[in-house]
């Protein structure tokens, strides 16, 4: 049986931020310290979401085009997860960035890339935890791309789906340039144009 805590406890979480139904936050504010939201290019996250799922580009675009979009959400058998509502690209990124029920710090996979030093500091401050310059630095390093590539192909990775190569790919930006097509790109734009301009990503 669980014990009360007063120590914090971290999830990691898809779903978008939203209501179930009977009405409540599936996040509940009381019990919520803070959230980060991680925010990818959608012309990169096409790619990649391609191949962790082992489908086609045009798959994959589909579904991050799809406002009912949700993950494990057959309807017979059981699955290894919980049913995660996910809507398309926009609505996630929306939910979670336009919310006010709980302080929420939005992040970019690019910044993480670039600056990851910040980028990740911003993150250790904002959930109040004390560590100094050095554990930080070592904390970079130790879930660096390529050391958890590593690792998984060492001992594997749980989240890696079935049918996928690997879960940990190339760990880089901008990979949208080789694998999207001029079709697939403006859908994407199409769809999701104001969300990516308001973050940069146009």
């Amino acid at each position: 049986m669980l014990q009360p805590t007063t120590a914090p406890v971290f999830h990691k979480i898809h779903d978008a931020f939203h209501k179930n139904t009977n009405n409540q936050h599936i996040v509940p504010a009381d019990t919520s310290k803070c959230a980060i939201y991680f925010i990818r290019n959608p012309l990169d996250v096409a790619v990649s979401f391609a191949h962790h799922n082992k489908a086609s580009i045009d798959t994959a675009i589909e579904n991050m085009c799809n406002p009912s979009f949700s993950f494990c959400n057959q309807q017979t058998g059981i699955s290894y997860q919980f049913r995660q509502k996910l809507m398309d690209w926009s609505s996630h990124v929306n939910s979670w960035t336009n919310q006010q029920q709980i302080p929420c710090l939005t992040l970019k996979y690019e910044d993480m890339l670039n600056d990851s030093l910040n980028t990740f500091g911003k993150s250790v401050n904002f959930v109040g935890l004390r560590y100094n310059l050095q554990q930080i630095k070592q904390a970079i390093g130790n879930s660096s791309f390529n050391n958890l590539k590593l690792q998984e192909e060492k001992e594997g990775f749980n989240e890696k789906q079935p049918l996928a190569g690997s879960f940990f790919r190339k760990g880089i930006a901008g990979d949208w340039k080789n694998a999207l097509g001029k079709q697939q790109i403006d859908k994407i734009i199409k769809h999701h144009g104001e969300a990516m301009e308001k973050f940069g990503y146009l």
